[in-house]
């Protein structure tokens, strides 16, 4: 479970209470009101744990500034949160220059004066 001391009781992966629960007719919605069974069998308790991977739904925007200008990137997620956002400086996949506190939805780039890809 996630956090039993303070009642969090909603199951983590890997838990042998996923899928391990007798299936009942006409229950339909967990706990947090999210379709039950959501894997192959109820889960055990109140809550069933989603298999819902995270996803991006909305992109950050090309923009265009004057130089010593700052730009607001964002994006949009949807899926199961809590999520974890992390901005890097670079080319289109590059995952090497992490910025550093670039770890929320949205992110305020420095004043640039010169190109630069987030």
């Amino acid at each position: 479970m996630v956090n039993p001391g303070s009642n969090d009781f909603h199951l983590t992966s890997g838990s042998p209470c996923i899928n391990a629960g007798a299936d009942i007719a006409n229950l339909t919605e967990d706990f947090d009101r999210l379709p039950r069974p959501s894997g192959t069998h109820f889960d055990i308790g109140a809550y069933e744990y989603q298999f819902m991977a995270p996803s991006i739904t909305a992109q950050p925007q090309s923009q265009s500034i004057q130089s010593g200008q700052t730009a607001i990137l964002s994006v949009t997620a949807a899926g199961i949160e809590p999520f974890t956002y992390q901005w890097y400086c670079g080319l289109s996949g590059s995952s090497s220059t992490s910025v550093s506190g670039g770890t929320t939805s949205s992110f305020t780039t420095p004043a640039l004066t010169q190109t630069a890809n987030y």
